[in-house]
């Protein structure tokens, strides 16, 4: 009886945060993508994105350990949005992306 109220438990403790998630993920979409902007960097690396897009739209990020923090790319867009800058930037750089909370981001390696 107990082996099967813990699991009952853990199931809804698993079901209520996943369908908290996309909430996340729209309001942190739409936050993101607006405004137009123009990025142009020739050596741009994971700092570079997580200061711009922090210090603009209040987003806080947590750094996989594994992460090479030294790696750099070149990225140019324009007239576009902080999120296209993320999504590109973190792909140029090899690495993804989860919103975990209505203000965090977590970056991962792919």
């Amino acid at each position: 009886m107990m082996k099967k109220l813990a699991y009952v438990l853990l199931f809804s403790l698993m079901a209520t945060s996943t369908f908290a998630m996309p909430e996340y993920r729209a309001e942190m979409r739409n936050r993101l993508q607006q405004g137009a902007y123009s990025f142009s960097f020739k050596a741009m690396n994971l700092s570079t994105i997580t200061r711009l897009v922090g210090g603009e739209k209040g987003v806080t990020f947590i750094i996989d350990p594994r992460i090479d923090a030294n790696k750099t790319a070149s990225i140019r867009l324009k007239e576009s949005h902080f999120l296209a800058f993320l999504e590109v930037g973190l792909s140029k750089l090899d690495l993804q992306y989860q919103v975990v909370g209505p203000n965090t981001i977590k970056i991962l390696p792919k």
